[in-house]
Formats: C-alpha cells, structure tokens, sequence
C-alpha cells in the first residue's frame, strides 16, 4: 500500500513539473484513432476540472490555452492527436472540463 502512495505521489510531483501542460502529443508512433462524429464528441460529459490553478493566469495566458484546448479537442475527435481508441472519449471529457475551468477563470477575471 505504501508503495501505491509513494507512486501517486511520484506522478502528481511529475505533473507539477511540467508546469501544469497538458498539450497533446501529435507526433509519434503511436496509432491513430478513428475520428468521432461532432454528435459523439458532444454527448461526451466533461470531467469536472477545478478553476482555481487557472486564477493566477493572465487574460492573455488563458485566452491562448483555451485555443488550445479547443485545437486539442478537434485534434482527437479527428483522430489526429495519436490517440488509442479506448482514450479518446477520456481525452475529450479532460479536455472539455479543462475548457469550461478555463472559461470560468476568464469570466471571474473579467477578462474580454
């Protein structure tokens, strides 16, 4: 059990590390998948993302990640991002949470 903890910790340090960037690899060797209809990719809920890490952004900062994510979500939903299969709709519900904490961040900093 200790183990499990120490590896937990392990990857949530790793994460904190790269200073939060969650981009998508779209190169590599991994398969691609195939690509999600717009109606899939909608019936997708999103993962609940917390806004706070986002508060300490600049409108300028949160503005480009959301571009980002909305690049991301269409790189996977088109099979482009080297995504297997059975990640796709975990991606896309990441994805579509972080955009809605984004968002939330930009209301709350009332930036335009």
């Amino acid at each position: 059990m200790r183990k499990i903890g120490v590896i937990m910790i392990t990857f949530a340090l790793g994460a904190c590390a790269t200073g939060g960037d969650t981009r998508l690899a779209t190169g590599g060797t991994r398969t691609t998948s195939e690509p999600i209809s717009a109606e899939r990719v909608t019936a997708i809920e999103p993962a609940k993302v917390n806004h706070a890490p986002y508060m300490g952004f600049s409108c300028e900062r949160l503005a480009g990640d959301k571009a980002r994510i909305s690049d991301d979500i269409a790189a996977v939903s088109a099979g482009k991002a080297g995504s297997q299969a059975a990640d796709v709709k975990g991606q896309i519900a990441r994805l579509k949470g972080e955009e809605i904490a984004v968002t939330t961040a930009m209301r709350s900093k009332k930036c335009k």
